[in-house]
């Protein structure tokens, strides 16, 4: 009876370690997407507010994209700015998207994405936006009324 048990607890064991694992890594990959998540909205909010205290122009832009890039675990390769950000003098204006020039701008809507990529099973991320969208990329709008003015 004995000889028969030998070998049942490696088994067993190698039955239940490998989902434990699985379990393990993916609990490990959420909690690192929601802390970037967090760390990305913490950034954008600091972004915003060097943007707003400066003259409108492409170095308030770059100064906003920097600020984010600053933070851990954000990389700057993976972040996205969207090259020309929405000036407007009222809020109709930002609604119906009529755009006006900086030096007529109040506000300014921007537009921030950040391409997430697992870290321990990095070809996870192109298996999620392959087959049910693109659900590891952040992305955020932001509104800015600038100080300057």
């Amino acid at each position: 009876m004995l000889s028969r048990q030998k070998g049942a607890q490696s088994v067993e064991f190698a039955m239940l370690v490998v989902p434990f694992l699985i379990l393990i890594i993916g609990f490990f990959e959420i909690c690192r997407l929601l802390l970037v998540n967090i760390i990305l909205d913490v950034a954008v909010n600091a972004g915003v507010r060097e943007a707003k205290t400066r003259p409108i122009s492409p170095i308030s832009d770059q100064a906003f994209a920097e600020t984010i890039a600053k933070f851990p675990l954000i990389d700057k390769s993976k972040l996205v700015l969207d090259p020309s950000p929405l000036y407007a003098e009222n809020f109709s204006d930002l609604v119906n998207e009529k755009p006006v020039s900086k030096s007529r701008a109040v506000l300014g809507e921007y537009k921030v994405s950040y391409s997430f990529s697992f870290a321990l099973l990095p070809n996870l991320s192109t298996q999620f936006s392959e087959s049910i969208g693109n659900m590891t990329t952040l992305k955020r709008k932001v509104l800015v009324s600038y100080d300057n003015k």
